[in-house]
């Protein structure tokens, strides 16, 4: 019940967040392209998405090419948390528990 309520307030902010824009009349840029990639550089990029936070990490080679890209899901960092928010129950209700995380088993692969 407790995640939920968090994620249904979640779910408030973005929604005001979006209208805040959107009266806001924004104009800049969603993205801004990059030509090629200073030698052996590294970028950092970090996305909140409704598991929690993704990350990514890009390391250029020698001519300014992907030579490296790591990705860490929110998932692998919330799996932990599952065997807490078990404890006590009844075997039945882990599903419910579980999916109430919202967690990727793929996604803790990456």
């Amino acid at each position: 019940m407790a995640r939920m309520m968090v994620r249904s307030e979640e779910i408030e902010c973005s929604i005001s967040m979006v209208h805040a824009i959107f009266e806001s009349g924004y104009k800049g840029e969603l993205a801004v392209p990059v030509k090629q990639a200073v030698a052996y550089a590294s970028a950092l990029g970090y996305a909140e998405t409704p598991r929690g936070s993704l990350f990514y990490w890009v390391k250029a080679d020698k001519d300014g090419k992907p030579l490296r890209v790591k990705l860490r899901s929110p998932s692998y960092c919330n799996w932990p948390a599952v065997p807490f928010a078990v404890h006590g129950n009844i075997v039945p209700d882990f599903p419910l528990c579980n999916k109430s995380f919202n967690l990727s088993y793929s996604g803790t692969d990456m």
